[in-house]
C-alpha cells in the first residue's frame, strides 16, 4: 500500500482560531492567554485536593495541542511533532519536572518556548515507564515542541483497518488511547478546546466530531473536550442509507447493498428516542459539532466509541439482510446499535470524573438503551421480548460474576489513574451488568410512575453541555425531584445506593413461612459463603398463588432495618409464596425446605407450572443453582436438580438462557470427570438433557420447515438445539443431519438461527469432509454476509481434530492470517468454550504464545478477555496447575495483563473448590434421577392402562 501522509493538526484555543504547526527555527508571535479563562481541570472545588493528587501532573494545565501526524501505512508506524501550550497554576509545583504520557511513543526531541518568547531552544528530557519528564524548568508558561514516532494499530487508537479491496483510517481514543497517538494529559478532568487540521489523506471522505472551517477546508472547528474524546475516519465506503434526514447517515464498505434496512429503521427509532429521553436534543449537544451523525460498519475492529458524530461498530452488529437475518443476530444488534447512539450523550457530552464513577455512564448508556429498543420493538408482531433479554443478560448475569470474590467493586474509594486499573475497571469488570441493573432496580423502588433516572439524567444534561460527572451530581440530580415527593419508600437516596457500587456481592433474602408468618432474614450472597456486614437496602416484591399478580413490579415496600422482617400471609397447605416478582431486583431468593417442596410441587404440575410467571421461574432456576454453587452454607443440590428436571414442561425463553448459563457450568465439568474416569457413565448428563428437552422438541421442532412463529420461540429452538447438540443429542444430531445436505453441498436453506447448532454439530459429527464444505461456504462471498462468515468460523471451532484445531489456533497469529482482528479473537473463545479437550488446548496456545496474541487479537485488553474466557474453561485439577505454574513462573511474557491474570487464578481457585466439593455429588445425583416427574410417570402409566384397556 502506498505510503502517504497525514497531517492531523489539534488545537486548544481559547480564541477560535487555529494555531499553526511551528517549524524548526520559525519566529511566531503567539497569542496571549488569559488565565481567567473558564478551562478549569477541576470543577468541583470541594474535591480539589483529592482530584490534584490524581492529576499526572499536579498544578499544570494544558491549553493547546497542535498535533502534525505522517503516518507509513507499509511499515506500519507513523512520525508526529506536537506543539503544546503549559500553563503553571500552582506555584509551589512549579520547579517539579512537566509530565505528559507517551504510551509506547519514542520520543526524539523536545523543544522549549518561555512564556511569549518565539525561541525554540533544546529541553533536557528523559522517558520513564511511559512518561516524558522534561525537567530543569521554573516558569509558569511553557510552549513545547515534540518530535515522536509510534505504532499505527487498533491497539494504539490511530489505525489503518481493510478489508477486500480497500482500507480506511481511524482514530478512536477511549479510553487510554491518546497517549499512544501524542504526548498529553489523558485525564477525564482535562478538558480544553481542540481542532483538527487533515492534510493530504488518501480517502474521499474525512469525518470527525466537528465541522469543517469551509465548505474547501481540510481543517476541522475548534470544540471543547478532553483528549479520548475524539475521534477521526478517512473512508471511500458507501453510504448506504439516511436513516435520520440531513443528520445520521449509515455506511460501510462496498458491496453491502440490501443490508441496511433493518439497521436504518432501527437507528431512525433509537435516534428519536434519545433526543427525546435526554431532552437534549443531538444538534445541540456543543457548538460546532458535525452536521451529521456518521454510523460505519467497521469490517474487521470490535472496539467501543465514545465520541460524537463518528459511531463505529463491528459489521455484524449492524448489517443483516431484509427477511433473511438471524433473531439473534438482530437481538444482540439492535441493543449494540442502541448503546452506541447512546455515547455521545453517556461517555462524549457526559463523561465520568474519574473512572471510580464511569459506572454512572456504563448504567446510563446500556439502560437506556434498552428502553430505546422496547420502544422500537412495541406493538411489532415479530417482537422481541426485551424485558426478558434484560433480565437474562443483564440482571442474572451481573447476579453470577458479582458472585466471586474477585468481583469488581462498582466505585472502589480510591480514584483510579493507572492505564492498568482502568482497562480493568472497564473491560473486565461487573460495570456492564451490574451498573443498569442497579439502575432499573432503583428506578422501580422510587416511583410507579415517574422515572427518576430519566428525570436525573435530563436534569445533567441541563446543568452543562460537556462535563464531568460523579456520584454526587447522579444523587443531586436523580434526588432532588424525589425528595419532593410525599410519599417515599425509603429516605436517603445515597443510603440506598451506596452499598450496591461500594461493596461485592448482592443482597441474598432468606425467606421462611410458618403458621401464616412470613419471616425475612438479609444477608450477602457470595459463593464461597462468606458472611458480610454490608446493609443492602432491598426493594421487595412478592405474591403467593392464593392471590397471584406477576405484572406489579413495583415493589411495596424497602427492606433495610438491621434485623428480620415478619409479614403475614396466609397460605393454604399446598400454596406458595415468591419473592422478586419477574426478577427485576437485583438479590437473591432463598426459601426455607417447606416452600422450597412447595415450589417445586408447582413447577412439577403440567397445570400449575404456567401460573408461575415466565422471568420467576427463570429466576428460581438461576436463584436455586447458584445458591447451591456455594462452597459453604449452599442449598441442597437436590432442591436445584429437581427444578432443572421440571424443565421438560418448558420452552420459555428466559427460563432455557437461565438453564443453559447455569448448566454449562456443570457440563463442563461433568465432562472432565467422566472423560477422566472410565468408571464412570459419559452420558450422564446426555440423559438429563434426553429427558428435559421433550417440550422444546414436541412444540418448538428442531426440524421445522418455515414456520411462522413468536421471535422468542424462534430464539429458544436455536438456543436449546445448540446446547442438546453439544451434550450429544441424538435427536438433535439427527435433525442437524436431515438439515445439513442438499445436492451433495451445505443446504442453503437451513433457517439462520438454527445454523451456529448444525454448523456445529456436524463439525463434531462429519469432522474433515464438513470442515472443507464449510470452508467452502465461507469463501463463498455471494451467499454470505459477515454474520454468517463468523457462525462458519465458530462451528469450525466445534472440531474434535486436535491437529485442525492446533493448525486453526495457530492461523489467528500468523503474519499472513485470512481472519480480521475480531474473527481471531471470536474463533480462540469459541475454541475454548467448545469442549473439555479444546479447552486445554486453547489454555495451552495462550500459554505458548502470548505476545503474539496481545499483537495480532488487539492488544492488552483482548489479551485478558482471552484470559477470563478460559477462566471458566478451566475445569478440572490439571488444567488450573498449569496456570498456576504458567502465572508463576518467570517466562509467562503476561507484562501489564499479569494482575488480569492473578484475577483468573481466583476465580479458578475458587470453582475447583466447587468441583472438589460438589462435583461428584452432582454426577452421583443426576445417575440416580434421571427418570420423568412423578406427575409425567402418573400420566404415563394411565396412558399405558388406557390403551392395556382398550386393547
Amino acid at each position: 500500500m502506498a505510503v502517504f501522509r497525514l497531517f492531523c493538526i489539534l488545537i486548544v484555543l481559547v480564541t477560535v482560531n487555529c494555531l499553526p504547526i511551528f517549524k524548526n527555527d520559525d519566529k511566531v508571535e503567539l497569542p496571549e492567554i488569559d488565565s481567567s479563562e473558564d478551562v478549569q481541570v477541576v470543577n468541583v472545588s470541594a474535591r480539589d485536593e483529592r482530584l490534584s493528587r490524581s492529576s499526572l501532573r499536579p498544578g499544570m494545565q494544558v491549553r493547546s495541542y497542535a498535533i502534525e501526524i505522517e503516518p507509513d501505512i507499509d511499515s506500519g508506524t507513523f512520525t508526529g511533532t506536537v506543539l503544546i501550550n503549559a500553563l503553571i497554576i500552582d506555584q509551589a509545583t512549579i520547579s517539579d519536572p512537566i509530565l505528559f504520557h507517551v504510551e509506547d511513543l519514542d520520543v526524539n526531541s523536545v523543544e522549549v518556548a518561555i512564556g511569549g518568547s518565539t525561541q525554540y531552544n533544546d529541553a533536557n528530557f528523559e522517558v520513564v515507564d511511559g512518561e516524558l519528564r522534561i525537567t530543569d524548568l521554573s516558569r509558569s508558561t511553557y510552549w513545547f515542541r515534540i518530535s515522536y514516532e509510534g505504532n499505527l494499530d487498533p491497539t494504539a487508537g490511530l489505525f489503518v483497518g481493510s478489508y477486500d479491496g480497500g482500507s480506511y483510517l481511524a482514530m478512536n481514543l477511549f479510553p487510554t488511547n491518546a497517549r499512544r497517538v501524542f504526548p498529553c494529559i489523558d485525564e477525564p478532568t482535562e478538558t480544553s478546546i481542540i481542532s483538527f487540521t487533515i492534510n493530504e489523506a488518501p480517502y474521499a471522505n474525512i469525518i470527525s466530531n466537528t465541522q469543517l472551517e469551509a465548505a474547501d477546508s481540510v481543517s476541522f472547528k475548534s470544540m471543547a473536550g478532553a483528549p479520548f474524546r475524539w475521534a477521526l475516519f478517512g473512508h471511500d465506503f458507501t453510504t448506504y442509507n439516511v436513516p435520520v434526514t440531513n443528520i445520521v447517515q449509515l455506511a460501510g464498505r462496498p458491496g453491502l447493498a440490501g443490508q441496511e434496512n433493518q439497521a436504518s429503521v432501527a437507528i431512525n427509532s433509537i435516534y428519536g428516542t434519545l433526543n427525546e429521553w435526554t431532552n437534549k436534543p443531538y444538534l445541540e449537544i456543543v457548538n460546532n459539532q458535525a452536521d451529521n451523525m456518521h454510523i460505519l460498519a467497521i469490517p474487521d475492529v470490535d472496539i467501543e466509541w465514545n465520541t460524537l458524530s463518528v459511531i463505529g461498530l463491528w459489521e455484524p452488529y449492524l448489517m443483516m439482510v431484509t427477511q433473511q437475518h438471524s433473531v439473534k443476530q438482530k437481538q444482540v444488534a439492535l441493543v449494540k446499535i442502541a448503546e452506541a447512539i447512546a455515547r455521545p450523550w453517556f461517555g462524549f457530552t457526559l463523561v465520568a470524573e474519574n473512572w471510580i464513577h464511569q459506572w454512572i455512564i456504563t448504567g446510563f448508556q446500556t439502560y437506556v438503551a434498552y428502553e430505546a429498543v422496547k420502544e422500537l420493538e412495541s406493538g411489532s408482531t415479530e417482537a422481541i421480548d426485551y424485558d426478558a433479554i434484560f433480565v437474562t443478560d443483564v440482571i442474572q448475569e451481573g447476579l453470577y460474576r458479582d458472585g466471586y470474590a474477585s468481583a469488581t467493586i462498582l466505585q472502589p474509594d480510591d480514584f483510579i489513574d493507572d492505564e492498568v486499573d482502568i482497562r480493568s475497571h472497564i473491560n473486565n469488570g461487573l460495570l456492564k451488568y451490574k451498573a443498569p441493573a442497579i439502575l432499573s432496580m432503583l428506578r422501580l423502588a422510587m416511583h410507579e410512575e415517574t422515572d427518576f433516572i430519566k428525570v436525573g439524567a435530563q436534569g445533567l444534561f441541563v446543568q452543562s453541555n460537556v462535563d464531568t460527572v460523579n456520584t454526587f451530581n447522579f444523587l443531586d440530580n436523580v434526588g432532588a425531584p424525589w425528595d419532593a415527593l410525599d410519599e417515599k419508600l425509603f429516605n436517603n437516596l445515597e443510603d440506598f445506593l451506596n452499598p450496591y457500587i461500594k461493596a461485592r456481592g448482592c443482597p441474598l433474602l432468606s425467606v421462611t413461612y410458618q403458621r401464616n408468618l412470613v419471616t425475612i432474614a438479609r444477608s450477602t450472597f457470595n459463593f464461597a459463603g462468606v458472611p458480610s456486614a454490608t446493609n443492602f437496602f432491598v426493594p421487595i416484591t412478592f405474591t403467593t398463588s392464593a392471590d397471584p399478580d406477576f405484572e406489579n413490579v413495583i415493589p411495596s415496600r424497602v427492606y433495610n432495618e438491621p434485623t428480620s422482617i415478619e409479614i403475614p400471609v396466609t397460605l393454604g397447605e399446598d400454596d406458595w409464596i415468591l419473592f422478586n416478582i419477574q426478577g427485576r431486583g437485583y438479590y437473591r431468593v432463598q426459601y426455607n425446605p417447606d416452600m422450597w417442596e412447595r415450589i417445586i410441587a408447582a413447577l412439577e404440575d403440567p397445570e400449575r407450572r404456567n401460573e408461575i410467571h415466565h422471568l420467576n421461574r427463570a429466576t428460581l432456576l438461576d436463584d436455586s443453582l447458584n445458591l447451591a454453587r456455594r462452597i459453604a452454607s449452599g442449598l441442597n443440590y437436590d432442591i436445584a436438580l429437581r427444578i432443572v428436571l421440571s424443565m421438560e414442561l418448558e420452552k420459555e425463553y428466559a427460563v432455557w438462557k437461565a438453564y443453559i448459563r447455569n448448566m454449562n457450568f456443570i457440563r463442563k465439568r461433568l465432562d472432565a470427570l467422566v472423560t477422566n474416569n472410565d468408571e464412570l457413565d459419559p452420558q450422564v448428563y446426555l440423559r438429563i438433557v434426553r429427558r428435559i428437552i421433550s417440550t422444546v422438541e414436541n412444540d418448538l421442532d428442531f426440524r421445522a420447515e418455515n414456520r411462522v412463529e413468536p421471535s422468542m420461540d424462534t430464539l429458544t429452538r436455536g438456543m436449546v438445539m445448540d446446547h442438546a447438540c453439544r451434550a450429544g443429542s441424538e435427536t438433535c444430531i439427527a435433525a442437524a443431519i436431515d438439515w445439513f445436505y442438499l445436492d451433495n453441498g451445505v443446504n442453503p436453506n437451513i433457517p439462520r438461527d438454527l445454523r451456529p447448532a448444525i454448523y456445529c454439530a456436524m463439525v463434531r459429527e462429519g469432522e474433515e469432509d464438513v470442515r472443507e464444505m464449510l470452508l467452502e461456504l465461507l469463501e463463498d462471498s455471494e451467499t454470505r454476509t459477515m454474520h454468517d462468515r463468523v457462525v462458519i468460523l465458530e462451528s469450525l471451532a466445534c472440531s474434535h481434530d486436535e491437529g485442525f484445531i492446533e493448525g486453526y489456533l495457530g492461523e489467528t497469529i500468523s503474519d499472513d492470517s485470512p481472519y480480521s482482528i475480531a474473527e481471531k479473537f471470536r474463533i480462540f473463545t469459541a475454541i475454548a468454550e467448545s469442549s473439555y479437550n479444546n479447552a486445554k488446548l486453547a489454555l495451552r496456545f495462550l500459554r505458548e504464545n502470548t505476545n503474539d496474541i496481545r499483537q495480532h487479537y488487539g492488544g492488552s485488553a483482548k489479551l485478558e478477555e482471552a484470559l477470563f474466557v478460559l477462566a471458566n474453561n478451566i475445569v478440572e485439577n490439571d488444567m488450573a496447575t498449569d496456570f498456576r505454574n504458567w502465572l508463576g513462573g518467570n517466562s509467562h511474557n503476561l507484562q501489564d495483563s499479569q494482575n488480569a491474570a492473578n484475577v483468573v487464578q481466583e476465580i479458578i481457585t475458587e470453582n475447583i473448590a466447587w468441583s472438589d466439593r460438589h462435583l461428584q455429588d452432582v454426577y452421583d445425583w443426576m445417575e440416580q434421577n434421571d427418570a420423568t416427574t412423578a406427575a409425567v410417570s402418573m400420566l404415563l402409566l394411565c396412558m399405558t392402562a388406557f390403551i392395556t384397556l382398550f386393547s
